[in-house]
């Protein structure tokens, strides 16, 4: 399971981004941005058994929500 914010629209896969903020030594991260239903046949195509991937609204509407996946392996 992860989250995070969604997708902005029409910016999908690897987005680099600053860890910390502005201050102290640069470091960097990329962080991978798809649609719900993208995260779900990627995760299920990885091996995963299931995958369920959707956006909560945030509490203030019009505020960046958040959003959620999760997958399951098979048992075994």
């Amino acid at each position: 399971m992860f989250s995070q914010p969604p997708a902005i629209p029409g910016a999908y896969g690897p987005q680099g981004m600053y860890k910390g903020g502005f201050a102290g030594k640069a470091m960097f991260t990329y962080r991978y941005s798809y649609r719900p239903a993208v995260w779900e046949r990627l995760l299920t195509r990885a091996g995963f058994a299931s995958a369920e991937a959707r956006v909560l609204d945030a509490p203030t509407p019009g505020h960046i929500g958040t959003l959620l996946v999760r997958a399951n392996v098979n048992p075994g």
